[in-house]
């Protein structure tokens, strides 16, 4: 139950056979604990996908969530544009006949080599880590004029110690570690703000002779002292979601067409000179693909 199975054998073996009974057996057997709908099948087609929806109503499973590898990723990435895909890039190929050196025809081979490339996947790479610090606000967390929480720990935390999340997963968990953090911070203010008025309430004391023109200054100085906490108490309710705005927060899909849109973006990163050339000449002429 808790741990991976992998099926591995020759194709027509039966491995996809297996893998649907055993999700019958894991639903019936744990009915308690699973529902249908709480499973997912990714498969690599369409083609794929409509002999898994044929099969399982056969085991009497029904409500499973069926999906092909790049649907899920277009819905995790909450993308809804309409993307070119490997069969239509495939098709285009093939419908081009003799006309194999067309400008569409040598587009899609050149987008399609480019992309599939480590070269691409280095200057992802590098784009990925410039994005990172991008995003970054650009100034410390303060409370009230003091230092809550420095920038250079927050570029710590989303930049090393948060670096196997994704971006927008980073950006959540700053936001649970800053509101933690703040929190121990802004004791500490207050803390040093009435030791600050401390020696002023001690010299008030001493150096007042009268009871009523004491009880008027350390009237005076516990109201001002009140009221800077008071401020600061208000202050912190909101600064986390107010510096958690700072942070910048394009999608994937726009980061993306920026990079393969932009001839004179791609040619900051370090690649070979004839990949260069080529990318002046194709970048900003492609489709999303």
């Amino acid at each position: 139950m808790e741990k991976p199975l992998i099926v591995q054998e020759v194709a027509g073996s039966g491995k996809t056979t297996i893998a649907l009974h055993r999700i019958a057996y894991l639903i019936y057997t744990y009915e308690q604990i699973f529902t249908p709908d709480q499973f997912m099948i990714i498969t690599p087609n369409n083609l794929f996908l409509n002999y898994i929806s044929d099969v399982l109503p056969e085991l009497g499973v029904e409500q499973v969530e069926q999906t092909t590898f790049a649907a899920f990723c277009l819905d995790l990435l909450k993308i809804k544009n309409k993307l070119l895909g490997s069969e239509e890039k495939l098709q285009a190929l093939m419908q081009s006949g003799d006309a194999v050196n067309s400008k569409e025809t040598t587009s899609i081979k050149w987008a399609a080599a480019f992309k599939g490339s480590l070269e691409f996947k280095a200057l992802l790479d590098r784009y990925i880590e410039q994005l990172e610090i991008e995003m970054l606000p650009e100034e410390d967390v303060m409370l009230e004029g003091y230092q809550a929480i420095s920038l250079s720990e927050i570029k710590r935390w989303f930049l090393e110690e948060l670096k196997y999340l994704a971006l927008q997963q980073r950006q959540k968990q700053v936001k649970k570690k800053i509101s933690v953090k703040l929190k121990e911070m802004k004791k500490e203010i207050i803390e040093k703000i009435s030791a600050q008025y401390e020696p002023g309430l001690a010299k008030a004391r001493r150096i007042c002779t009268e009871q009523e023109e004491v009880n008027h200054i350390l009237v005076d100085l516990l109201e001002k002292r009140d009221k800077k906490i008071d401020s600061i108490e208000k202050n912190a309710r909101n600064l986390t979601a107010n510096y958690m705005k700072k942070f910048k927060k394009d999608n994937v899909l726009t980061a993306n067409r920026k990079l393969i849109t932009n001839p004179e973006l791609l040619k900051t990163y370090p690649i070979s000179a004839w990949k260069q050339m080529e990318l002046s000449i194709f970048a900003g002429k492609q489709k999303v693909a």
